[in-house]
């Protein structure tokens, strides 16, 4: 209409005065494909409803803030109910996920083994005993980050934070008590943080009343039939891959007080991708896995001194590397693991330590350190002492010019982490509004 004539002046101003014409028509070219997307129906809407509404853990812009986690409690959930979801519903939604197959029976023997305190997988219940359980307004709550408090090595306390959508691989003891002698740890891949008010109605049971369950869906790692050892001793780390789906242990719930800590599982890209575990599309997997998983991952125990530069380097991406409470827990013996002595019993022996011994483990540089001490004499020393004041002004000199640079990595790397984590990320310590106090257990 008459008023046409505005617009043209607009878009004048944000072209460079030169050849404009041509300008303003590349925006008002823009602008027409803009709205075409915006005016454009989904390819299917449904599909990415379901993706929305059905994903087990939240997303990004979801704010699920935790306060402080007392540091005596084994484990800290976020109390709020913001983010439910109707059981009956979600599942309906989720039927062609083989991930979801069973969810619902699963859950509740998870629930009925913690309530009767039967150990894990040695006790069948029937339909009667599930009908028992009865979830509150038939709803179960997602969470975003769950805190692990653990006892270290040295007797320290110290905290794991973990995110399905980021940091979410565990450790548990093993649960096999053919195989815990072994292999003592047991890996899984956490998939959703859940809460849940439960009632039990069965006379004999622990509980009668309404009582809040934490539980975490995991998807179960596999030890890989390939390898025979692995250890400190054998010098290779553990080697795993996920379980095939088809496998009714493939995926299940653990307490969360039955975790240990949190864990470093790598990636092993020489053996290539694959789909055979979970075959299509599936909510257990994360949106940058392009419906594939890895074929094989290694656990990591310990960082060498030689790929200590290359995970420097990959910092950003890969943010937790294993520390010495780690290696203290493929090593055996941590005088803060009291827990675990006895299932990591044969990792001791395994690695020719006993009670009371002297420190048997030595790393190459240690060992060549003491060979260059104990051959070099006065004249070594004397050349080494050349060597070190040397070596000393050449990082001086590499100094100087690495001030600026340094600088500039470390704002690109605020910028980068503020974009990745954020402040709503369910790790930063707001005040929750519904908080009422810890959820956990010693």
């Amino acid at each position: 209409g008459e008023l046409e004539h505005r617009r043209v002046k607009r878009l004048y101003v944000r072209t460079n005065k030169i050849q404009f014409t041509f300008q303003i028509a590349r925006h008002e070219q823009r602008r027409r494909a803009l709205m075409k997307l915006k005016t454009k129906p989904p390819a299917n809407r449904g599909h990415a409803t379901r993706s929305m509404v059905s994903k087990p853990s939240l997303s990004f812009a979801d704010s699920d803030p935790l306060p402080f986690t007392d540091p005596s409690t084994r484990y800290h959930i976020s109390s709020s109910t913001r983010f439910s979801q109707n059981i009956t519903t979600w599942l309906s939604d989720l039927e062609d996920d083989p991930a979801f197959t069973d969810f619902i029976l699963k859950l509740k023997n998870h629930i009925l083994e913690r309530l009767l305190g039967v150990p894990e997988n040695e006790c069948e219940f029937s339909d009667a005993d599930r009908a028992t359980i009865t979830f509150l307004e038939n709803k179960i709550f997602r969470h975003k980050v769950i805190r692990l408090n653990y006892t270290t090595y040295d007797m320290r306390r110290n905290q794991d934070s973990c995110n399905p959508r980021t940091h979410a691989d565990i450790m548990t003891l093993s649960g096999d008590p053919d195989d815990c002698t072994e292999h003592p740890y047991w890996f899984a891949r956490i998939i959703g943080i859940y809460h849940a008010n439960v009632v039990h109605l069965k006379p004999g049971s622990k509980l009668a009343r309404i009582q809040r369950m934490d539980f975490l869906f995991v998807r179960w790692f596999g030890r890989a039939n390939e390898q025979s050892h692995y250890g400190i001793c054998s010098k290779r780390m553990p080697k795993v891959g996920f379980i095939d789906a088809e496998n009714p242990e493939a995926f299940g719930f653990v307490n969360p007080s039955d975790v240990l800590r949190a864990c470093h599982i790598m990636p092993a890209p020489a053996y290539g991708k694959t789909d055979q575990f979970l075959v299509g599309p599936s909510l257990a997997r994360r949106e940058s896995d392009n419906h594939e998983d890895y074929f094989r991952y290694y656990v990591n125990m310990y960082v060498h001194s030689f790929i200590k530069p290359f995970l420097d380097f990959y910092s950003r991406f890969y943010s937790r590397w294993p520390d010495r409470d780690m290696f203290m827990r493929f090593r055996g013996g941590g005088v803060g693991h009291r827990s675990t002595l006895t299932a990591t019993r044969a990792l001791e022996d395994e690695n020719n330590i006993k009670p009371g011994e002297k420190e048997r483990m030595y790393d190459e540089a240690a060992v060549l350190l003491t060979v260059t001490e104990e051959g070099a004499g006065d004249g070594g020393e004397k050349a080494q002492e050349g060597e070190d004041e040397q070596l000393q002004e050449e990082i001086e000199e590499e100094n100087e010019g690495e001030g600026e640079e340094e600088e500039r990595e470390e704002e690109e790397d605020e910028v980068f982490w503020e974009d990745l984590v954020g402040p709503e990320d369910g790790e930063d310590n707001a005040v929750d509004e519904e908080y009422e106090g810890f959820y956990g257990e010693l």
